[in-house]
């Protein structure tokens, strides 16, 4: 690269522009495919939002007389007569072996699932720099799940399996450590050191689901010895008060199975609001990015035809002046003509080379010498 493309003062505003001519088709595909990305995104989260509120809908006209809608005892009373169907349903989570958090006393929160990560922290030598970058890498990432159900004092109880699968687990920090290598073995230290690596310690995290932590469960309700995504027996849960038929709530599959299942804290109002504002948001992205990919083709496009208008104009000058020469024009003096249009007098100089040999237009149009081809920035002069 021309060392006049790296100064500043020499023409480095080239390679700006020259960067930012090549990017610019680039950047409004880019925006274009990133735009319809946002878009199927957006849509997709409007489909599932819309298909919640069908289900709610469904879920209501369907109820039996008398029964407050999402109730677990509605499942008993009507909404279980036909069976696969994703139902909504809140309650609160219960089982009969809760999980504690690692160190946790014995008032500490017990938990229907158990998240927990451990992650190690170094600091890498950086040969382009010399210094110390910092890193992180995940030794563990794990999830539990204890035997639950979901209960609301009705005397009904509903089983939930795979709950650790569920979208939207609203899961609570419940545990955090950091363990510095102090003891760990000292050859091992050497030798990542030698490698340019330094084990700074461990941090370990712990998150769960509380017991009695009301929920809204959105699922597939099966009949347990149907289901197809684990065999229940009946001695698995000390929940099934109310329950003749051994009803379970899962993951939708089969014909539902594009249906979510979600397991959060908050209402399905809420959710559904969520959803929504998620939706819209995706949406104007994509339509702000589509615009923009849609500006960035017409400039281009714009350019295109300006360029190709330019070099038109620049072939007619050219062959009007070769016309005038061939005519022999006295008042012509083809030594003082700039050597690319041939129609003007040059009076513009590379002060790099020094080469004085086009006009002030065809200077800046070219932005390098036309005879050395260095790039410089053209200064116009004047004869006296």
């Amino acid at each position: 690269m021309p060392e006049a493309w790296e100064r500043p003062g020499g023409g480095g505003w080239l390679r700006w522009g020259a960067v930012a001519g090549f990017a610019q088709p680039w950047a409004g595909l880019a925006a274009g495919a990133a735009g319809a990305g946002c878009l199927v995104a957006g849509r997709a989260l409007g489909r599932r939002g819309a298909a919640l509120r069908r289900l709610q809908r469904d879920q209501l006209e369907r109820r039996p007389a008398g029964a407050s809608g999402a109730k677990l005892a509605d499942l008993r009373e009507g909404l279980a007569g036909k069976l696969p169907q994703v139902v909504v349903v809140t309650g609160k989570a219960h089982t009969g072996e809760a999980m504690r958090a690692e160190g946790g006393s014995k008032e500490g929160p017990e938990g229907v699932v158990l998240q927990t990560l451990v992650e190690n922290y170094w600091i890498k030598a950086n040969a382009s720099t010399g210094q110390w970058d910092r890193e992180a890498s995940t030794v563990a990432d794990y999830t539990l799940e204890s035997p639950w159900w979901l209960a609301d004092g009705s005397g009904f109880c509903v089983p939930v399996v795979d709950a650790k699968t569920a979208d939207r687990l609203d899961l609570v920090k419940v545990y955090e450590s950091f363990d510095s290598p102090a003891g760990s073995n000292l050859m091992k230290q050497s030798l990542d050191y030698m490698r340019g690596l330094k084990l700074l310690g461990s941090r370990k995290r712990q998150y769960m689901l509380p017991v009695d932590t009301p929920l809204t469960v959105v699922g597939e309700l099966f009949e347990a010895g149907s289901t197809p995504l684990k065999t229940l027996d009946r001695k698995d849960f000390g929940g099934w008060a109310g329950n003749p038929r051994g009803l379970v709530i899962g993951q939708p599959t089969g014909k539902n199975r594009r249906l979510p299942f979600i397991v959060s804290q908050k209402p399905l109002p809420e959710l559904l609001a969520e959803l929504s504002a998620l939706s819209r948001r995706f949406y104007w992205t994509g339509a702000a990015l589509g615009a923009l990919s849609a500006l960035l083709s017409v400039r281009q496009v714009l350019a295109h035809f300006r360029m190709r208008r330019r070099v038109a104009l620049f072939r007619a000058q050219m062959a009007e002046a070769r016309q005038e020469l061939e005519e022999g024009d006295a008042d012509l003096d083809t030594e003082e003509l700039c050597v690319v249009c041939l129609a003007k007098p040059y009076d513009t100089v590379f002060p790099r080379c020094g080469h004085l040999c086009v006009c002030q237009g065809c200077a800046f149009r070219m932005g390098r010498c036309p005879i050395c081809r260095t790039a410089s920035r053209p200064i116009r002069t004047f004869r006296p």
